[in-house]
């Protein structure tokens, strides 16, 4: 089918001159044109590609051909932020791909024998205007279009009769009519659709993720860090056909530190990142170490790993759910404020254990000082933040939880206890233990 458009489309336009409006009577012109096509129910029914139609006319009427680039129609139409990635959220590329196209049908179906064309250049956000009868144009006091070699014509370019002031209101009253009967159907058509297609529920993960997808800004994802002064590699030759004699060795150096993230926070990263990605929403990572409170002020924030992440302990600290060690002794867990004699998931750092179960922190908050929605995602050991990942981007877990917690939670600060069955090192799927709203 696009195949088809487009090739009547080019043939339609052959046959037309390249234009380039020069007087106020032929930007009035290509407006009215304009009009007529955002009116039809290829662009009606629709808010968004309308508004980036008009966008790029009216800006190449008013000679401003030099703000047509992606950025700027994604800020100005789209109400993307200035910094927003544009490589992953290509809201200006489909549109202009969209728009192309309905053009193309427009031209085909309902306006091939118009007098004005618009087109939309693959490759381009510029505008082309084309029409068939060249020479300057005049507006009448009657609002129709007349070419001084060739006397008036209408929209399809057929010769029309100047309408007499007198009967100018009669005229007025016909066009309010139509554009009142196009309005009725506009509207008895969405009623309709809007029955026949009705709009899907907003899911548990929807409203999770609201505040963060619903903000102008891009996430900040924070990843957590381990910072060591000394490294030794090892190569093990039956795995390194080079069998590279490499060893790092020596004091530790106090002004050199080297930084490390765990496999299982990478998986972790990657699967948030890819999720985030397929909601097309733009964001940034940054290591803990590089993270400033000042760029967690310009927009919502994910935080993923808990003692590698100096961020994440900051933010939870005061919550009721958070986490804490023992420097003594190296051990670590969850703790809940209103039980602190209990210890969850308590693990000693850098010791390999044998568990059944492990427990990971969701933590979804509006914090007062950065001004933002931050969400933590951390555990204590092992795979646990990954499953914390898993948990509010799965769309049945995160509705287990929804059920049973109180009505608005999508709008309030939210702490989630899961834990996960561990057999033999794999990982089952993560389930609520314990809630708190706020």
């Amino acid at each position: 089918m696009a195949v088809r458009v487009q090739s009547m489309l080019s043939s339609n336009t052959a046959s037309l001159n390249s234009w380039v409006p020069e007087t106020e009577a032929d930007r009035v012109a290509i407006r009215e044109h304009l009009n007529g096509i955002l009116a039809t129910s290829l662009f009606n029914t629709s808010k968004r590609y309308p508004a980036f139609l008009n966008y790029v006319v009216d800006a190449a009427l008013r000679g401003r051909a030099e703000i047509l680039k992606e950025r700027i129609l994604g800020i100005e139409v789209f109400h993307r932020n200035p910094a927003y990635d544009t490589s992953s959220d290509p809201v200006v590329r489909t549109a202009a791909c969209e728009v192309r196209k309905r053009l193309g049908q427009y031209y085909s179906e309902v306006g091939q024998e118009q007098n004005i064309r618009i087109e939309l250049p693959p490759g381009s956000y510029i505008p082309e205007f084309h029409r068939r009868n060249p020479g300057p144009l005049a507006v009448r006091l009657d609002n129709s279009v007349a070419s001084p070699a060739h006397g008036s014509h209408s929209a399809s370019g057929i010769q029309t009769p100047v309408y007499p002031a007198a009967r100018r209101a009669k005229g007025f009253r016909a066009a309010y009519r139509t554009v009142a009967l196009a309005l009725a159907i506009g509207i008895a058509v969405g009623l309709v659709g809007s029955r026949v297609y009705p709009r899907a529920p907003a899911t548990a993960v929807d409203k999770f993720w609201g505040p963060l997808l619903s903000s102008p800004a891009p996430v900040l994802i924070c990843m957590g860090e381990l910072h060591t002064p000394q490294i030794d590699l090892k190569p093990d030759g039956s795995r390194n056909r080079f069998n590279l004699p490499v060893t790092w060795t020596g004091p530790p150096q106090p002004d050199v530190s080297y930084r490390v993230a765990s496999l299982e926070d990478s998986f972790a990263l990657a699967n948030l990142a890819a999720w985030l990605r397929g909601q097309r929403k733009a964001y940034t990572i940054q290591g803990d170490s590089t993270t400033t409170l000042s760029a967690l002020g310009r927009g919502p924030a994910v935080l993923v790993g808990a003692f590698n992440n100096d961020w994440t302990i900051r933010f939870s600290d005061q919550l009721r759910y958070h986490f804490d060690m023992d420097a003594n002794t190296d051990q670590a867990w969850i703790v809940d404020r209103e039980r602190p004699a209990q210890k969850l998931d308590l693990h000693v750092h850098g010791t390999a254990v044998s568990k059944t179960e492990e427990y990971s922190l969701v933590s979804r908050v509006y914090e007062p000082t950065t001004g933002q929605t931050v969400v933590a995602l951390a555990g204590v050991a092992g795979g646990a933040t990954g499953d914390a990942v898993e948990f509010v981007t799965n769309r049945s877990e995160l509705e287990a939880f929804a059920k049973q917690a109180p009505a608005g939670w999508q709008n309030r600060n939210v702490q989630i206890l899961i834990a996960v069955s561990v057999v033999d090192g794999s990982h089952g799927s993560p389930h609520v233990v314990a809630t708190y709203v706020w």
